[in-house]
């Protein structure tokens, strides 16, 4: 029997000021994807205790790897995923891409 593998789809980078939307403050942007990385690693560790895998992107795309084509193939080989939206994932290419 194969272990299965759960998709965890996130917005975690934290942004520089210039990258967010106007009127959107950096201080709580950066609390929130904080918070956003502890909640990604307690997931992840509840997972695998329970006997599941994880695949997300900073553990299984290589710097030498194309990102997009390494989702798309990730997504294929998942049994489940888990999408994590905050107000940086609704202006995300790649989560839209992934929901969809």
């Amino acid at each position: 029997m194969t272990t299965p593998v759960t998709f965890l789809s996130h917005t975690s980078r934290i942004r520089q000021p210039h990258e967010l939307p106007a009127g959107m403050p950096h201080a709580p942007h950066v609390h929130r994807k904080r918070f956003l990385r502890m909640l990604i690693r307690a997931l992840i560790d509840r997972i695998r205790a329970g006997g599941g895998d994880i695949w997300i992107d900073s553990e299984q795309v290589e710097a030498t790897e194309e990102f997009e084509p390494s989702i798309y193939l990730g997504l294929f080989h998942c049994a489940a995923a888990v999408v994590l939206i905050d107000e940086d994932a609704l202006y995300s290419d790649y989560m839209s891409k992934e929901v969809n």
